[in-house]
């Protein structure tokens, strides 16, 4: 049974994962779970945005509301197979055709779409597969640093943006979990001001600041994993990533294309270009390598 209290904090909607553990969760996340399965049931994605800086507890939110809408809205288990730190392995969730309605849990989503060379060709991908994708009913949580690591067209796809923070008391303490809550209407403002630079910290956005409704989150560590467990899989999977990570530049695109779709063999590249055959072999295996990785429907 779901009970729901007010107090100082507003209200929270209190319940248990499926394994018997209690917690609460702020009325507002309940609702705004409530809309994106209202969008699910009509057979779209609905999709979430978290922001924040390092520590803020983003990441906490996001366990939250994936663990509340498998438990509660699916009366599923939640647990660290929601949770992908690599372009790859969301990519793969959004191509599964056995998950449909799961929540798709994409924490630390550009750092996980880029390298130490910026945004590569697999990170163009997903952000392309984020708004082009097949509906599958799929609750996606993206989980960044800023707004503007985004772009418009995933901006105006979400349900809810929440920004997440920590704030200081009179003794030097943080307290972290702290979020304010935007519409898709209101993020995309902040997202084009910050892209302009208009405007170059979030929390002193004019909308930010005239958002005088301030919530927080409980502790959530240990309902459905553990730091450990999740601290684990994060360092593998994001360096995985950077050993499979292919980073391609125009030259690349281009002898691909002579090879494979003109016919031209290395060897009569090679001789055209100056170029080592062996090199433009290189490149084009490059090339193929992030096409079978990723898919580009």
């Amino acid at each position: 049974m779901i009970i729901t209290k007010h107090g100082k904090n507003k209200a929270y909607v209190y319940m248990k994962t499926k394994e018997g553990k209690p917690y609460r969760l702020p009325k507002c996340s309940f609702y705004h779970l409530q809309e994106a399965k209202n969008r699910t049931d009509q057979k779209l994605d609905a999709l979430v945005i978290i922001t924040g800086s390092v520590g803020s507890g983003k990441s906490n939110k996001g366990m939250a509301l994936g663990g509340t809408w498998e438990n509660h809205f699916n009366d599923r288990d939640y647990d660290l197979d929601n949770v992908h730190f690599s372009a790859q392995k969301v990519s793969a969730e959004f191509d599964r055709e056995d998950n449909f309605t799961h929540c798709i849990n994409f924490d630390e989503a550009i750092q996980g779409g880029s390298s130490s060379g910026g945004i590569t060709k697999i990170g163009k991908v997903l952000r392309s597969k984020l708004i082009t994708k097949r509906f599958k009913k799929h609750l996606i949580l993206t989980t960044v640093d800023s707004l503007k690591e985004l772009n418009d067209k995933i901006i105006e796809r979400c349900v809810v943006w929440y920004h997440v923070y920590y704030v200081r008391d009179r003794n030097g303490k943080y307290s972290k979990g702290h979020f304010k809550v935007f519409s898709p209407e209101q993020a995309l403002k902040v997202y084009e001001d910050l892209k302009d630079k208009r405007c170059r910290d979030i929390m002193k956005h004019p909308i930010f600041l005239s958002n005088k409704l301030r919530y927080k989150d409980d502790d959530y560590t240990e309902l459905w994993y553990s730091d450990k467990e999740y601290d684990k899989k994060k360092a593998k999977e994001t360096s995985e990533q950077d050993d499979k990570e292919v980073t391609l530049i125009p030259k690349h695109i281009y002898f691909w294309d002579k090879k494979e779709n003109e016919g031209v063999s290395y060897n009569q590249l090679g001789k055209e270009y100056g170029i080592p055959s062996t090199t433009i072999r290189t490149w084009v295996d490059k090339v193929k390598a992030v096409m079978n990785n990723v898919s580009f429907e």
